[in-house]
Formats: C-alpha cells, structure tokens, sequence
C-alpha cells in the first residue's frame, strides 16, 4: 500500500474509532449520567428509534443503500437499488439459503473442527486467522468449491484497509485527484488478481463461474465485483462475530466454564448458548452503523430530511437504549431478555431486518454455535486485563489478542 494510503489509513482510524465510541456513549448517556448528549458526527442526523427505523427499514426505495466511494469496487448487491439489487440478489441467495440448512451443520462444523484444533496456545492471535480461515471456506463451500481460503485471506487484508479509509475520505468532503487514483490502482490490482486466478486454478475458475450474471440484464456487470463483496462481507461478519464472543468468555472464566461443562444439544444447552452469541450480537453488532441516502425529501420523526442527504442508522443505538433493555450498557451473558424471548425484535438487528436483511444471516448464526461448542470443549481462554481494544471500518472488529491467554481443557 502507498505512503498517501497508509496515511489516509492512521487519519481513517483518528477518525472513525472516536466516531464509534461517542456512538456507544450517545446511546449509553442515561445509563452513564452524562448529561450532554455526544454527536458522533455533524455529518449525518442520526436514526436511533424503533419508530424511526421502522419507517427506514419499510421504504428501501426512499432510503437507498449508500457506501459513497465504496462504488471503487464497483457493483455487488451490497451498494446496489431496486430492480439491480434484485437481479444481483437473485444471482447468490440460493447458494446461501441452501448453506444455512439445518442439514449442513455436519459440513460446517467439520470445517470449524479441522481449523481449530490447528490453533497453538501460544499464539492467541492465530485464532483469528484460523476463523476466517473456516469461514471462507463455507463460504466456497456454498458456491461447491473447494478452492484454498488463503487466497481470499490475503486479499482480505487489503480490503479491509481500503474500506476504512474509503469511509472515512466519503464523510470527510471530496479527496484530491492523487487520493482517488492510489485507491483506484489498489483496488483495480485486486480485481485484476481475481481474474488472473481465475485463468490460472481451474478450481478457483469453478467456484469465480458461479457469479456469472446467467440473466445478461446487467449492464457493465463484472464478476469479481460481484465475487470480491460477497466473499468479504459473507466472511468476515461472521468470523468477526466470533471473536467477539471468545474474547467475552475470555472476560467472563466462571460463565465460560459452565458453558463449557454444560450438554450444549440439549434444549437447555442450546437456549443457553444462543442467549450469550444474541447478547454478543447486541453488545458487538459487527456493523454498529449504516447509512442510506435519501431519494426524495422525507420528513421523519422530528427531522426534515432532503434529497441526497445522507443518515446514520445507529444500530448501537437501538442495542443500548434504555428504552428496549434493561442495563443496556452492561454485559449479561445470560440476558433475561433473551434467555424468556421478551426482547422487540426491532430493537435488535444485529442483521437489518426487513427487505435488505442479510441473506446470510442463517448461515451466520449457524456457524458462530458450532464454532463455540468446538473452542469450548477444546479450549479455555483468559484475559490479562479488561480493556477493550478494536478496529474499525465499516465493521467491527476486536484487538483484542494480545490481552488473551490460551490453555487446553
């Protein structure tokens, strides 16, 4: 990566780590007796209420998906409006829906076991690496591939830099001329490299076919676009979700210990299990915010919206609000909440809700309990203090490794 980038990337994280944290302390104000409420940003009103959110999640067509400059890795059906989404939504649901069935635990879990027990004590931050590995590779499993994870892997390094600092540079004005072309040279590299494997491994050209567009309706449609979008964001919420939750029973030994002895097949078990990932899910969305722009003026709620402008969905803001959950600002791993189902469920939306709801989401959850049960009965973890570290861009991811400690059962 350039110098210009590399910069751009230290000011992305000036920016966007404070950005997110008065965003938890804006929804967290009442709990922590603040009396002015933080703005995270001047840039965008903030939606932070079921009422409002319903409005947003009900008319797509108004609030239209926006990712600004993120259009550098040209279209996917994550940046994409109305009948395009559709086609291109059209083009890999199936292969996810089919993924998530009940009946692929075996396969998912297999893939999880085999990664896992490649994790060395000694080297927490290896775990990461060994997640991500599975959950690329059920990604490729989705599309019947069987091609290597460490191709994508690699890729995901850069991708990851690019977005942050994409996001950053979109709410911070127009970048200059020498910006914009750094970052189109990166990621033209990257698509480029996508084509080349795909001329180069036969089994990467299998699984690259699947993301033809068999209809022909899409004008200037271009498979790694399509490719690229899907693998990172099909991949990394999940694995990231996991994280999270291994670096909360990190936090939490004498929970993660009755976890651990406990039968987690078992109705109870299960009930259990799925309470602490819901309540990790909601301490820890792996996307705490998103943005939609607006398509036509719209009032909503208190606001006087106009066309073009751009709003902040504070997912945050739903999961911590005093108004849906009880000590929203504290971490409960067995949230009565979740653990009698009294919670709204437009109150947590660790994956949107209505017509643009992850396709993936089945899938997700699916692999974060196999992943628990393997690193539970393989694994307990500790932390040397509780500081919590992370990074972010676009999603939320722990850095935490270094505070953790390893050990067999």
């Amino acid at each position: 990566m350039s110098a210009i980038l590399s910069r751009l990337e230290r000011e992305a994280d000036a920016y966007l780590i404070p950005m997110l944290l008065r965003l938890y302390e804006r929804a967290q104000a009442p709990q922590l007796g603040l009396t002015q409420i933080p703005e995270p940003t001047d840039a965008m009103p903030i939606v932070d209420t079921i009422e409002d959110m319903r409005i947003v999640m009900k008319h797509p067509e108004i609030f239209e998906k926006d990712f600004a400059l993120i259009d550098f890795f040209g279209h996917s059906r994550f940046n994409t409006n109305g009948k395009e989404w559709a086609l291109r939504r059209s083009i890999t649901q199936a292969c996810y829906n089919d993924i998530g069935k009940s009946t692929k635990k075996t396969l998912i879990r297999e893939n999880y076991k085999t990664n896992i027990e490649q994790i060395n004590i000694d080297s927490p931050k290896y775990i990461s690496n060994r997640i991500l590995a599975s959950s690329v590779s059920i990604f490729n499993n989705a599309f019947l591939s069987e091609e290597n994870p460490e191709i994508l892997m690699k890729m995901f390094d850069k991708i990851r830099k690019i977005l942050k600092i994409l996001q950053f540079i979109s709410w911070n004005g127009s970048p200059n001329i020498e910006t914009l072309e750094g970052i189109h040279l990166e990621v033209t590299y990257l698509l480029d490299l996508l084509d080349l494997e795909n001329q180069r491994d036969p089994a990467f050209a299998e699984l690259y076919k699947r993301f033809q567009d068999p209809s022909g309706n899409i004008q200037n449609y271009r498979p790694a676009s399509e490719f690229i979008m899907n693998a990172f964001a099909g991949s990394e919420t999940s694995a990231t979700a996991i994280l999270w939750a291994i670096d909360r029973l990190a936090a939490l030994p004498q929970f993660q210990d009755d976890l651990a002895a406990a039968d987690l097949e078992s109705p109870e078990g299960e009930q259990r299990l799925e309470t602490f990932i819901n309540e990790t899910l909601r301490y820890f969305p792996p996307l705490p915010l998103l943005t939609r722009r607006l398509s036509t003026d719209f009032e909503l709620g208190d606001k006087q919206l106009k066309q073009g402008q751009r709003i902040l969905l504070s997912i945050v803001g739903l999961h911590h609000s005093t108004k849906y959950w009880k000590d929203p600002h504290l971490f409960d791993p067995e949230r009565p909440e979740f653990a009698r189902k009294t919670y709204n469920k437009l109150a947590f939306v660790p994956f949107f809700s209505g017509p643009r709801i992850c396709g993936g989401m089945r899938l997700a959850r699916m692999e974060i309990r196999e992943a628990l049960k393997l690193f539970l009965k393989r694994f307990r973890i500790s932390r040397t203090d509780e500081v919590i570290d992370f990074e972010y861009g676009l999603i939320l991811r722990p850095a935490n490794y270094h505070r953790l400690r390893l050990n067999y059962r």
